[in-house]
């Protein structure tokens, strides 16, 4: 009998599997931000693999977490990648401004994707901690608004070097996650 009560506890306690895709530009920090979030420290990395895939718990969510850098040449493959995704998380370098265009651009094509109808984003403004530009203003230079099939969406402020703010656009994520569990796409 107790066997079978631990059993249905470890059941219930089972957490959430989610699956998000993150995407951004080279050196924006997106795999700085996974290895953050998967070994709660901070990890130098480097610039060189075009995926990366992990899987970490957070709270009551288990991520598993497919790290894309963009590249133009992959365009017509992502969506083997994001196809069962529930959510996106973008980052974006916070502290160059002359490419908020480029990554407006990714958005907006990732998006036009109607498998992503409907799937949230999250926005990370990496690099705050020597960013020029406010998160309104970010906000505002990427039309997050403007952005078709985007219907659910938050922008948050971090930096990859000292970890502030990144857990804070995770606990977004699981606010979603956790509001409505069945958060697949339709």
């Amino acid at each position: 009998m107790g066997q079978q009560i631990q059993k249905a506890i470890a059941f219930v306690k089972q957490p959430q599997k989610r699956s998000v895709c993150i995407f951004g530009l080279d050196q924006a920090g997106k795999t700085t931000i996974l290895y953050y979030m998967k070994d709660n420290k901070i990890v130098a990395t480097t610039s060189q693999a075009r995926f990366n895939f992990e899987v970490f718990q957070y709270q009551d969510i288990q991520f598993k977490v497919c790290d894309l850098q963009y590249n133009q040449n992959m365009r017509l493959i992502y969506h083997h990648y994001y196809s069962n995704c529930d959510a996106i998380v973008f980052v974006i370098d916070s502290s160059d401004s002359q490419r908020f265009n480029q990554a407006k651009e990714i958005l907006e094509f990732l998006y036009q994707d109607q498998i992503l109808k409907n799937i949230p984003l999250l926005v990370l403004a990496n690099k705050q901690d020597i960013a020029v530009l406010s998160i309104q203003q970010i906000q505002e230079d990427l039309q997050l608004n403007q952005i078709q099939n985007i219907q659910n969406w938050h922008i948050q402020g971090c930096s990859s070097i000292t970890g502030q703010g990144i857990k804070e656009g995770f606990n977004w994520l699981v606010n979603i996650f956790n509001s409505n569990p069945k958060n697949k796409k339709k």
